[in-house]
């Protein structure tokens, strides 16, 4: 009676496995198989200044002569905090697969790009670009005055300026006294001086007879932008 019963219990065992096998089997045969992509990643400047902007772009690509365009693209940025990847923003690629992002890093940030994929494209994830944020230079200007700015020949004019930056003066900073050369068209570096406390500066010069204009430079430094003044010019009568 057992070995009845058991024969039965083993041959209802190894029919439940064959057909299972047989629908796992017409499942398999029926899947659709995915079309492989590959996506490519640029950034157009590695680095930028803090609060300019830079484009990070790539190319979708897919085996065969399968379409890319109108395809969904995620861009994505590495949270240092959280330590993930977070999603930016979207957008769908163009005819050939390009697809183009315009993204403004406050500090050194990394992207990638992520194709999720669809019904018949393989999803795919690009390489990563990082793109460096140097901090912003702090603006300065440099005022510019003649006095006087008319003499007779063999007299002098002082040319002075005040470099600051914003209501700041800005001491002990390099400025260079600068000539326009009506024959070769240039400005032709003439002196130099430092700064004094409140941030001014002055040349004593002793121009020739004619017409001659002058302008400060500060070329800047690591945290300050660099200035030009307005040009002054000086009447000396002969």
């Amino acid at each position: 009676m057992r070995s009845t019963l058991t024969r039965i219990l083993v041959g209802a065992t190894i029919a439940a496995t064959a057909v299972g096998t047989a629908v796992g089997t017409a499942g398999a045969a029926g899947a659709t198989t995915k079309t492989h992509t590959a996506l490519s990643i640029v950034a157009a400047r590695s680095t930028i200044t803090a609060g300019h902007t830079d484009t990070v772009s790539g190319t979708l690509r897919a085996v065969g002569k399968s379409s890319t365009a109108k395809k969904t693209v995620e861009l994505k940025r590495y949270n240092v905090k959280l330590k993930k990847w977070v999603l930016e923003k979207a957008n769908l690629t163009g005819k050939n697969g390009w697809v183009r992002f315009t993204v403004k890093p406050s500090v050194t940030s990394r992207f990638e790009l992520v194709f999720p994929g669809t019904k018949v494209l393989a999803g795919s994830h690009s390489g990563v670009v990082t793109i460096h944020v140097r901090p912003a230079k702090t603006a300065t200007s440099l005022s510019i005055a003649a006095n006087p700015s008319t003499i007779q020949a063999g007299s002098t004019t002082k040319i002075s300026g005040t470099l600051t930056a914003g209501t700041t003066a800005l001491p002990k900073r390099l400025v260079y006294l600068y000539r326009w050369n009506a024959t070769t068209k240039h400005w032709d570096k003439v002196s130099v001086n430092v700064t004094g406390p409140k941030g001014g500066v002055s040349f004593t010069r002793k121009p020739p007879a004619g017409s001659v204009t002058f302008e400060l430079v500060f070329f800047g430094s690591p945290k300050l932008a660099a200035a030009h003044s307005a040009p002054v010019t000086v009447t000396v009568n002969s």
